[in-house]
């Protein structure tokens, strides 16, 4: 079995250069690693763009999410960016030395990460079953990849058997928050947006929560995020419900952030409940959580939709003036 690990280091966007068009730019410090050229400004982009979502884990927001759309329409970008982390990797192996299994593993964490948002999923468990053969330790972090890849793929089997596999063994960080974030994620990502959920198909989602509590694991503001957008996910959005997480993680003690009302809206919005998701976005703003435009739009888009031109207008003004 996996015994507790160290937290390892983190070589992800906080450590790369901002410039990664630069011949001298790398995932890691240059006065580290001698790093390898990224000659095309694409793939530099591209890159970029993984890192930073990495960084920010489930909060990349949607035009990030694009963007990756259309680098996944480039199979030759694709096995370039895979290049690039997989030569990263054999760098961090080549320089690292016998006593620097955290740096290893992160270059296999991010390697993991990238064959996930790459659709690559056969590829990232098979470095994952490198990293364990090896003994290097698994972070919460790439079990959340590769449930949340299981999910993307529609494989919900095999990410059932992935976490199960990591509770039996007892895996370090297997019974974590992330962990169980990430298997409540595997089910509302098994269809594309803006495709939309039915109740059998996020009823394991829900018992993913249970299990999470039964284990007392506490649930955490990506907990209620995640719950929040199922309830958006639906095909007919469950509104109760997704005002009923936000009560219980406002009584857990947990302040909403702007991913939170932002989340939130996504619900109002489907829901056709535009006054009250309006009262409760002036609510927030109020209370001093800074929301941004992903915020209003989905009320705006619902306003428009019904053809409430007043409304609309006096959305967009208000959206303005905070």
């Amino acid at each position: 079995g996996w015994g507790a690990a160290a937290p390892p280091r983190r070589l992800c966007s906080s450590a790369a250069s901002t410039d990664l068009d630069s011949a001298a730019d790398s995932l890691h410090e240059p006065d580290e690693i001698d790093a390898k050229s990224v000659q095309s400004p694409a793939l530099a982009r591209a890159v970029r763009l993984l890192l930073a979502q990495e960084s920010q884990g489930v909060a990349a927001d949607a035009a990030g999410d694009a963007l990756m759309q259309s680098v996944l329409l480039n199979p030759r970008l694709c096995d370039a960016i895979l290049r690039f982390f997989e030569g990263q990797k054999d760098l961090v192996e080549a320089s690292a030395g016998r006593d620097a299994d955290a740096a290893v593993g992160e270059s296999y964490a991010l390697l993991i990460y990238a064959c996930v948002k790459l659709r690559r999923l056969d590829q990232a468990f098979v470095h994952f079953d490198t990293m364990v053969r090896r003994g290097l330790e698994p972070d919460p972090r790439v079990f959340a990849a590769l449930l949340k890849g299981c999910g993307r793929a529609r494989q919900l089997k095999r990410g059932e058997r992935f976490f199960e596999s990591l509770l039996d063994a007892n895996a370090a960080g297997a019974r974590s928050a992330t962990a169980y974030n990430a298997l409540i994620n595997m089910y509302s990502h098994q269809k594309q947006r803006p495709a939309t959920l039915l109740p059998h198909e996020v009823s394991n989602a829900w018992r993913a929560v249970d299990r999470m509590r039964e284990a007392g694991v506490a649930p955490d503001e990506v907990t209620y995020n995640s719950l929040i957008s199922l309830c958006s996910r639906m095909r007919s959005a469950d509104l109760p419900r997704a005002e009923a997480m936000h009560r219980e993680m406002d009584g857990s003690g947990i302040s909403p952030s702007s991913i939170t009302v932002a989340t939130l809206m996504q619900v109002y919005g489907r829901a056709d409940a535009v006054p009250r998701g309006r009262a409760k976005l002036v609510e927030a703003v109020e209370a001093g959580v800074q929301v941004d435009t992903f915020a209003w739009r989905p009320l705006l888009h619902r306003a428009a939709c019904r053809g409430d031109v007043a409304l609309t207008e006096e959305l967009l003004a208000q959206m303005e003036s905070v």
